[in-house]
C-alpha cells in the first residue's frame, strides 16, 4: 500500500517533520545568537563546530576550531586533567553550569590567557 493511500500518516507525518525542521531552526537560532562561546565536541574531545561567540572569544577562524581537540584552548598546565574530566561527564552526563565553583582558564590562537 502506498501512502498516498492513508492521507492522515501523510499529514501527520508531514506535521512532525515540520516540528522537527522548527525545532532544529530554533536550537539554530540560539546556537548562533549566544553571547556565550559554545563548542561542539565529539566524545574524544575533537570539536565539531564553534558558535560565532566562540570564533570572536578565542579569536581562530571557524575552519580551523573544526577537528582540533578542545584540550588546545586549555593552558598547558591544565590539559593533563582534562580528557579525565571529559570522560568523567561523558560516563555521567547530567545538566550543569560548566565549571561551577571552579576558576576556568583559556586560551586564546595569540597565546593569551584568559579566564571566565
Amino acid at each position: 500500500m502506498r501512502s498516498s493511500e492513508f492521507p492522515e500518516k501523510d499529514a501527520a507525518a508531514m506535521a512532525e517533520h515540520d516540528r522537527a525542521e522548527f525545532a532544529y531552526s530554533a536550537l539554530e537560532n540560539l546556537f548562533n545568537v549566544s553571547p556565550d562561546a559554545i563548542f561542539v565536541t565529539d566524545a574524544g574531545g575533537v570539536i565539531r563546530d564553534a558558535n560565532p561567540r566562540a570564533v570572536e572569544m578565542f579569536g581562530y577562524p571557524q575552519a580551523e576550531l573544526f577537528g582540533q581537540p578542545i584540550e588546545n584552548l586549555i593552558p598547558q598546565r591544565f590539559r593533563s586533567h582534562h580528557p579525565e574530566h571529559r570522560e568523567n561527564f561523558n560516563a555521567h552526563p547530567r545538566a550543569r553550569q560548566m565549571g561551577a565553583a571552579m576558576n576556568l582558564f583559556a586560551l586564546r590562537k595569540d597565546g593569551t590567557e584568559f579566564s571566565g
